[in-house]
């Protein structure tokens, strides 16, 4: 009876431990996505919707001041989690071996200060780099930007933001649990995104290579979308 006891109190444990235990985390995308054709694609010699998905989609690009050097991105899809990467290269313009330049990711990149740094965006954020790649550091006083550039003399930048300006159906009518939407303009709804009842402005700034300070939006107050 005592073994009998022990045996079921053994049971007991064991399943309010299992209980217990967290669930194994979902793995992370990988940083790098293996995109190499197998043997027997190869040997296929067809051309399928899977191989298509392999090839890597060239982006945005930049010449260097001086025009010896082209910034370029390339975006890299894994089908079957439908991760995406995008990162950046460099070459000479002259033609030669390109260099990756960033491996966790990065866009829209543009040269500053007469060539001797690269600024590129990396999930929302401004990030600038030595033009090896080398140095990377993330700017401060600027997030939740759209687009941006730097100027010639690099210190200004400017940048595109969305400011909200219009009242929601709720908040005009004090009807907070409601799920209505009145219509009587354009644009309400672009694909599949409805407005969120703000506009792209454009902001000018201070920079200084490491930091954004004074940011003034030279649309405020306007109802009107800038164009990129």
């Amino acid at each position: 009876m005592k073994k009998l006891n022990c045996l079921l109190l053994t049971a007991v444990t064991v399943f309010a431990v299992s209980c217990n235990q967290k669930p194994a985390e979902p793995k992370q995308a990988a940083t790098t996505i293996d995109n190499t054709l197998t043997a027997e694609e190869k040997a296929g010699g067809v051309m399928t919707p899977e191989i298509l998905w392999k090839f890597r989609r060239l982006g945005t690009f930049a010449l260097s001041p001086d025009g010896s050097q082209v910034l370029y991105t390339v975006t890299d899809i894994d089908v079957p989690t439908e991760a995406r990467i995008t990162n950046i290269y460099k070459i000479p313009s002259a033609g030669g071996d390109p260099v990756q330049l960033t491996t966790e990711g990065g866009n829209s990149p543009q040269w500053f200060s007469e060539g001797k740094k690269i600024a590129y965006v990396n999930k929302g954020k401004l990030i600038v780099m030595n033009p090896d790649g080398s140095g990377k550091k993330t700017i401060t006083g600027l997030d939740d930007f759209e687009i941006f550039s730097i100027a010639p003399s690099s210190d200004k930048i400017y940048f595109t933001r969305r400011v909200k300006l219009d009242q929601t159906a709720n908040e005009k009518h004090e009807l907070p649990n409601a799920k209505v939407r009145i219509i009587n303009d354009l644009m309400y709804r672009h694909w599949n995104t409805w407005s969120d009842y703000s506009y792209s402005h454009l902001f000018v700034a201070t920079f200084n290579g490491s930091g954004v300070t004074d940011e003034k939006d030279i649309l405020e107050g306007k109802k009107f979308e800038t164009p990129t």
